[in-house]
């Protein structure tokens, strides 16, 4: 993946958030808002019991929680032996009341343990009603003997359904939908696993490196140590807070427009990166010899000649990743059925991209001027690498998009793998006597407590969420 070439103007994402804040009420016209209205949700005639006893524990079929953010529901993500945060198991309830006997009748049914250590994920609720939902949901679980902190209630909000444009609630309803189209800790975290990270190091290391190798050779030594730094420190992050991000592009509710200025805006970091940073001499230079003066009156033309340039690249380029990594790869990921597919999928789905983002990134090279000219459009030229780029979302989104399951054979192929790796440590231990995973394990945590700003493990990632969602950290 050659990040150098995905640029983007400013404008274009503002222009696009601003159709996100102007999203039509119809948008969210499934969801009901907290209250009265949603006892409505309720059949009177299912009783407390027939419903725990329709529910199903079957972890292999628990459905993706934040797929159902816009309708008022609650998940329950039993810890077995640890939560898993991206599958639950729905409770079909959307009401206080109903919610206390269902989870009494839970209690009665399967033990108090079922419970304890578990994650309650509240969907469908507004904004402005978060707080009192949260509360009221914890109240009722201790009011079944339930000791507070044994349990975690987490709301997922969205905006409110209307905005009346006479009213002063006009202004908090603008807000709501900006607040919804940005990043949450609340609605969007999940803590990162060891095998989605270690995966996704190792495919962001083969497909970089050679860019890496051609930085550190054609740019000067202060450009490429400030342009390879930070680059493979924002790499870094996306790596960890890959599920959290998908989450974030995932989220339902969200215009077209709006998902696209999102798949824009993980670019910025890398349009900087490379157009700021990767120029350091130069510009160092260019202010010593004209000024603040001079910078400014060749800005403009600087703008112009990037339009001319990389534009189509850059559109097409982000079109790439928006149909076929997100739309396409990242949206298998997300919708796995049940705990063991979800989990597998996390790290799986990296290694899958590998070959598909090398191509890509010879694609991205070929239109960077390294191919031949088909034809112009004024100042915009197009060539034989547009027209590749073009082929591959052509053809991954009609994949994807006819065959959307052609790639669950994977994870069978996966978890063999993963068996057979799992007997190898057996038989390595028996002939040994070292435990490999237990001897990594120790010597991370070691190096942890000796230095615990180098890294943070699940637990860690946890207590950094649940701290943040008792400071009502957005």
């Amino acid at each position: 993946m050659k990040h150098s070439i995905l640029r983007v103007f400013t404008p274009v994402l503002v222009a696009a958030l601003s159709l996100q804040i102007a999203l039509p009420a119809s948008v969210f016209a499934q969801t009901l808002n907290t209250g009265d209205a949603l006892k409505t949700l309720i059949t009177p005639a299912a009783g407390v019991s027939e419903k725990v006893r329709n529910l199903d524990w079957d972890p292999t079929k628990r459905p993706p929680i934040r797929n159902g953010i816009l309708e008022c529901n609650v998940y329950l993500s039993p810890a077995e032996p640890t939560v898993n945060q991206v599958v639950g198991i729905p409770l079909n309830t959307a009401n206080v009341e109903d919610f206390k006997n269902t989870i009494a009748e839970v209690i009665k049914t399967r033990g108090k343990d079922v419970v304890l250590g578990s994650y309650f994920y509240v969907t469908g609720t507004t904004m402005k009603n978060e707080a009192m939902t949260r509360l009221k949901y914890q109240a009722a679980l201790e009011d079944l003997g339930i000791p507070k902190g044994a349990v975690k209630v987490k709301v997922l909000s969205i905006p409110q359904q209307e905005i009346n444009w006479l009213s002063v609630e006009a202004a908090r309803g603008v807000y709501e939908r900006i607040r919804f189209w940005m990043p949450s800790l609340r609605r969007d975290y999940v803590p990162p696993t060891w095998e989605e990270v270690s995966s996704g190091l190792v495919a962001t290391a083969a497909i970089e490196a050679p860019q890496v190798w051609i930085l550190m050779n054609d740019l000067p030594p202060l450009d490429a140590a400030l342009t390879i730094s930070t680059h493979a420190i924002v790499l870094g992050a996306y790596d960890v807070f890959k599920k959290t991000m998908g989450n974030w592009l995932f989220r339902p509710g969200s215009s077209v427009a709006a998902s696209y200025a999102k798949q824009l805006s993980l670019s910025l970091p890398f349009i900087l990166n490379y157009n700021i940073l990767s120029n350091t001499t130069k510009i160092a230079t260019f202010y010593e010899n004209n000024g603040l003066a001079g910078m400014a009156a060749a800005f403009p033309n600087e703008v112009l000649d990037f339009a001319a340039t990389q534009s189509v690249t850059m559109f097409l380029q982000t079109l790439f990743y928006q149909v076929v990594v997100t739309n396409g790869f990242r949206k298998w990921e997300n919708d796995q059925i049940g705990v063991e597919n979800s989990n597998i999928a996390r790290p799986l789905v990296n290694y899958l991209l590998i070959p598909v983002l090398a191509i890509d990134s010879i694609a991205v090279g070929m239109a960077s001027g390294m191919s031949q000219e088909i034809f112009s459009l004024g100042p915009l030229e197009i060539n034989s690498g547009h027209a590749a780029l073009f082929g591959l979302i052509m053809g991954g989104g009609a994949l994807f998009k006819y065959f959307p399951r052609f790639l669950d054979p994977t994870i069978d192929m996966y978890r063999a793998v993963n068996n057979g790796m799992n007997r190898f440590g057996v038989w390595f231990k028996e002939s040994t006597g070292i435990d490999i995973k237990k001897t990594l394990t120790k010597a991370f945590k070691k190096k942890q407590k000796e230095n615990p700003a180098s890294g943070s493990t699940t637990e860690d990632a946890q207590i950094i969420d649940d701290q943040a969602n008792s400071n009502g950290a957005e």
